[in-house]
């Protein structure tokens, strides 16, 4: 009988040891089914994260300097350029040329003169500005296009025979715009454009007035 109870014992023992196992093991799949969806959503953040770190390398390079803009800038120096040489025609019959080129991922501008400096600072004040007007036209034909072309002070820095040079570049640019509006306070330039309708406006004790011819 004690032999029984010694073994009764001893299997109420394990069987509480067996039961805490249970138990033990219970918890321990519960924590290992929860660090399962810990881990499945760290691999899916892990690889949404690998996607944006690739999409933003991508950005980064393609919208640096040497990325798209880059490619952009040089497909556009052609139509510039294109643009350039033939406001020069215009407006200096071809004695002062401006050249757009890509150095360094940047866009150069370059004055070509073969009366004077090939440096923009070494140029006149008019033939600066007559280069300036060269360069605007240019640009402005990369813009969108439109019916309009306003001119404020076009003449500013021009010699009279610059101003003069720039108004008969304009009367060749009439067909181009169905309107041209120029502000001006050049006489050289109103002298070559008498044909035209011009607007005068008078100041007087603080007023302006407009006046028509």
């Amino acid at each position: 009988r004690k032999r029984l109870a010694d073994l009764q014992a001893a299997a109420d023992e394990e069987a509480e040891r067996n039961k805490n196992v249970l138990v033990k093991q219970s918890e321990k799949t519960i924590e290992l089914k929860l660090k399962q969806r810990y881990h499945r959503a760290a691999l899916a953040t892990h690889k949404q994260l690998g996607i944006e770190y690739e999409m933003l390398d991508y950005a980064k390079k393609a919208f640096h300097r040497s990325g798209i803009p880059l490619y952009l800038s040089m497909a556009l120096c052609p139509v510039l350029n294109k643009a350039a040489a033939e406001y020069s025609d215009i407006f200096t019959e071809g004695n002062l040329r401006v050249a757009f080129s890509i150095e360094d991922g940047e866009v150069v501008v370059d004055v070509v003169n073969p009366a004077g400096s090939f440096t923009i600072n070494g140029q006149s004040v008019g033939e600066a500005a007559m280069a300036g007007t060269v360069t605007a036209f240019a640009l402005r034909e990369a813009a969108p296009k439109t019916n309009l072309l306003v001119l404020d002070e076009p003449g500013s820095g021009l010699d009279p025979e610059g101003c003069r040079m720039f108004a008969k570049g304009i009367l060749k640019l009439k067909e181009r715009f169905d309107s041209i509006l120029l502000v001006t306070h050049s006489s050289y330039i109103e002298s070559m454009l008498s044909g035209e309708t011009i607007w005068t406006v008078r100041k007087k004790n603080g007023r302006s007035r407009l006046l028509t011819s």
